[in-house]
């Protein structure tokens, strides 16, 4: 347990201000999201996202920004994995598609589904410019996919 600790803390010193600052947003952003779905449902949370966020979208972006996507959902990962709410694949892919078209960024979020010796399965990931993004390309093999949202 002390070493687990250790590890943590030693993870968390790398952090720049500027990552502590997403950090603490992707963890709230997660609770939000966790209290959203329970009391809203999967739909009144993503229009509230997707309404607040729909003018900020759909500017190009340079290929060095690839950096930036791949900081943010590193954080949005380390908030989903450290917070004491079980967050999935939709809060994970929900707080990941806030914060990155907050920033401009024009993502995709899809919920598959996929049934495997009789039992039902679903999964959330975003795309950016047609690929997966930081998830297994292969869930558009397994999973069919559902709902895709407007580029956002």
């Amino acid at each position: 347990m002390l070493r687990l600790l250790k590890s943590k803390l030693r993870k968390a010193l790398v952090f720049s201000f500027s990552d502590w600052g997403r950090f603490i947003e992707a963890y709230i952003l997660v609770l939000a999201v966790d209290i959203g779905l329970h009391l809203l449902g999967f739909w009144r949370v993503y229009n509230l996202i997707a309404d607040k966020n729909r003018s900020r979208t759909g500017r190009p972006h340079p290929p060095e920004k690839q950096k930036e996507i791949d900081r943010i959902s590193s954080l949005v990962r380390t908030a989903c994995r450290n917070h004491f709410c079980r967050a999935e694949c939709l809060h994970r892919s929900l707080v990941l598609y806030w914060l990155l078209t907050k920033r401009g960024f024009s993502v995709e979020l899809c919920i598959g589904v996929r049934k495997d010796k009789g039992e039902f399965s679903a999964h959330a990931w975003l795309e950016y410019d047609g690929e997966v993004l930081k998830d297994s390309p292969l869930v558009r093999k397994v999973y069919s996919p559902m709902i895709r949202s407007q580029r956002g």
